[in-house]
């Protein structure tokens, strides 16, 4: 399980997520889920969760983080109507990648719900702020083309892309979800909430997989910048 958030202030976007990525019984806490790119009318940030990677016996993964970077570079010199038209862009492109892979490794399919691919976005598309999610799902070994799924922002400024209901209801019910005025409070409230969902990693199941150090950035119409950057971020 990953946790990802984004959270809207009047300064701009927060983004965040959890460094964990499990490789069996072993993980490592400082996966990189978070990426960043501008184009010609855009200053976008996503966050990549589900299949991050999608190993094949004795066979390279499948990269989601790799593949949408290399989409999103891509698109730098075009321009976008709006930030939904961004995501299905590079989720289309990650589909196309991941339709080859798993035809050239004979590659059948049968993943829980909760590694299906996906993409979170917030950014900034001819100045308006808008935020968007892909998924990539499948039916009987085959992948399914993309789709826009629902990242709705809560009273608080808080949306959740993946992550656990109940520790937002708790929180919620203790009060502790204050609408953010700045790009500060944004960043704590987003890191209020991973940093709960990890504490209860052991005894909540929506929970379970999301832990490591919590990254965190902001998006605004100026551009981007790392509040906590991973220690493995290229930029």
């Amino acid at each position: 399980m990953t946790a990802i958030v984004a959270v809207h202030t009047p300064e701009g976007y927060i983004i965040a997520a959890d460094g964990r990525q499990m490789h069996g019984a072993s993980f490592d806490d400082e996966t990189v889920k978070l990426f960043h790119s501008s184009g010609r009318n855009s200053k976008v940030a996503w966050g990549c969760f589900g299949a991050v990677g999608l190993p094949f016996s004795g066979l390279d993964s499948f990269d989601l983080a790799e593949v949408s970077i290399a989409a999103s570079k891509q698109m730098e010199y075009r321009e976008f109507s709006s930030l939904e038209e961004y995501a299905m862009e590079m989720a289309t492109a990650v589909y196309a990648v991941l339709s080859i892979y798993c035809l050239k490794h004979s590659a059948i399919i049968c993943c829980s719900e909760e590694v299906f691919p996906g993409l979170a976005f917030v950014g900034y598309v001819n100045g308006k702020a808008e935020l968007a999610q892909v998924e990539i799902r499948h039916r009987c070994g085959e992948w399914l083309p993309p789709s826009v799924a629902p990242l709705l922002l809560r009273p608080s400024g808080l949306a959740i892309a993946t992550g656990s209901e109940v520790v937002y209801r708790a929180l919620e019910k203790a009060e502790m979800l204050r609408t953010p005025k700045s790009l500060e409070e944004g960043a704590e409230l987003a890191r209020s909430y991973i940093q709960t969902c990890i504490e209860n990693n052991e005894t909540c199941d929506e929970c379970k997989g999301i832990g490591g150090r919590i990254h965190i950035a902001a998006v605004t119409p100026n551009g981007f910048e790392w509040k906590i950057k991973p220690l493995f971020a290229k930029d």
